[in-house]
């Protein structure tokens, strides 16, 4: 996949890009016990795609126009069929979207009571979301959103993202590795 952009500011020569530094970042102690916590119970050692799903009215429209919640279910449901045994890990910043994924793909998982849309847990919650899909196998994700981006380089690049626009045919998602430690994703 093409990079999703350089730097945000023109920095002087030499200076580090803002990826290797953001890789370098250690999560607060409470994020690091929740991504080690959901990542031990529900998706250590086994392949698992990463599912981001912006739903919120405040999200861009755009966004919202290209990654509509039945892509996503129609890509799960071809995912699943490729690839029976997998598992989905679903980041979604509507708690109504993330139960009906939950129901239509019941070995599905993801946070409950992440807090209100940008609130302070809302964002502690986003994190944690942010390094279980950079430790997956291969993430969906949504059209014109940063925030894949973020885990995107959080994993180094290694992880193919696929959103509406990039479909992905006969991907084997298990061609990559898992994460070694979710909370270094880019250690594969």
């Amino acid at each position: 996949m093409a990079s999703t952009g350089g730097n945000a500011l023109t920095l002087p020569a030499g200076a580090p890009l803002w990826a290797e530094r953001f890789r370098e970042l250690v999560p607060t102690a409470s994020v690091q016990e929740r991504v080690t916590a959901l990542h031990r119970q529900h998706l250590k050692d086994q392949p698992y795609v990463g599912v981001m799903v912006r739903a919120h009215e405040k999200s861009h429209a755009k966004t919202l126009d290209a990654s509509p919640v039945q892509w996503y279910l129609n890509r799960m449901t071809e995912l699943r069929e490729a690839h029976n045994d997998i598992k989905f890990f679903i980041s979604c910043d509507v708690p109504e979207v993330q139960a009906q994924i939950h129901k239509a793909f019941p070995n599905s998982i993801g946070q409950d009571g992440k807090g209100t849309y940008n609130s302070s847990q809302g964002v502690v919650s986003g994190v944690v979301d942010l390094y279980l899909l950079a430790s997956s196998n291969y993430m969906l994700v949504p059209y014109w959103s940063s925030f894949p981006a973020m885990a995107w380089e959080l994993a180094e690049r290694k992880v193919v993202m696929e959103d509406s626009r990039t479909m992905w045919q006969n991907v084997d998602i298990t061609d990559v590795r898992l994460a070694d430690d979710p909370l270094r994703p880019s250690y594969r």
